[in-house]
């Protein structure tokens, strides 16, 4: 889906259909995990300033790189992912 779709709320969208038709969502499983990195992609601060206002946070430099995103909901669960090689990728 990639950022436009991140902030469009692509993950809550796509679990609410699920659960309307009528799909268990006690296995469901979400990953997202990066794929370009900032020495290869220059954005705005305009862009930065629009994914802020649309999720209320960014990780920058040695902050935390997994975060929670909205799951609207009520059944949809966060599981705490588990992180490893972070050095390779951060």
């Amino acid at each position: 889906a990639g950022w436009q779709g991140l902030k469009a709320g692509i993950l809550g969208h796509s679990i609410s259909r699920l659960e309307k038709e009528g799909a268990s969502l006690t296995g469901l499983r979400i990953a997202i995990g990066p794929s370009i990195g900032p020495c290869c992609y220059e954005v705005s601060r305009k862009f930065v300033e629009g994914i802020e206002h649309a999720d209320s946070h960014l990780w920058q430099n040695d902050s935390a790189p997994w975060t929670p995103h909205r799951v609207p909901p009520a059944s949809a669960a966060w599981v705490e992912p588990e992180i490893t090689h972070n050095e390779a990728w951060f």
